[in-house]
This record gives C-alpha cells, sequence and structure tokens, in this order.
C-alpha cells in the first residue's frame, strides 16, 4: 500500500527570514519531500519552499505585494545555467560542483553563512 503525505507552508506575518533554523527547516522539507511528500506553499511560504530549493527549476507565485521579493530571492540554478550558456541545469550543477567543490545550492548557503547578514 503507498501513501502519499502532503504538506503545506501557510504564509507567515512578514517574510522569513533567511537563518540557520530556516535551513533546518528546509533540510527537513527536502527529506520529506525527497520520500514523495507532496509539498505546497502559500504566501510567504513559498519563500521558505525556495530556501528549500524545492522551487528550483519550477514556477511559484506568490501575495502581489512580496512578488519583488520573491524575484530577487529566487534566482535559482536553471536561470544561472541559461544565462551562463548551458543547454541544460545538469550540465551547469556537474560544473559548478567540479569547479566548486560543492553543490550551487551549498554554495549559496555558505555564502549565506559567511556574509551573516540572512542575503
Amino acid at each position: 500500500m503507498k501513501v502519499t503525505i502532503a504538506g503545506l507552508v501557510p504564509g507567515l506575518d512578514g517574510l522569513p527570514q533567511r537563518s540557520p533554523e530556516m535551513r533546518q527547516i528546509g533540510a527537513w522539507l527536502r527529506a520529506q519531500h525527497a520520500h514523495g511528500a507532496l509539498i505546497g506553499g502559500s504566501c510567504a511560504g513559498v519563500f521558505v519552499l525556495g530556501e528549500a530549493g524545492l522551487l528550483d527549476g519550477r514556477r511559484c507565485t506568490t501575495t502581489w505585494w512580496f512578488q519583488d521579493e520573491l524575484k530577487q530571492r529566487a534566482s535559482n540554478v536553471k536561470r544561472i545555467a541559461q544565462q551562463s550558456g548551458y543547454a541544460d541545469e545538469s550540465s551547469f550543477r556537474r560544473a559548478f560542483t567540479r569547479f566548486m567543490g560543492m553543490s550551487p545550492n551549498a554554495y549559496r548557503q555558505w555564502v549565506q553563512q559567511r556574509d551573516g547578514n540572512g542575503v
């Protein structure tokens, strides 16, 4: 018997800040998704999914007053790969990982920790 588990990250009171706690939540969401859970978000909840890397290569939306912030934060790997001249995201990820010694998502998290500014 196959069981499907679904989860929804609701909107929060304001934008969620990038933080160690948010990275822990993101890791947990990625693990649940890897095990087959369906995960969605609403309003500011999509920022949590974005931080978890669950929006990479996917279309998403949020409430209109968070639209500009979502555009800034959602610089996903697929778009960066295309802008760098790679035909597909997987080739870019492999090249980036070989060159940097870590995945694009791990690098983004490392920069955020290094800079300590939550951006």
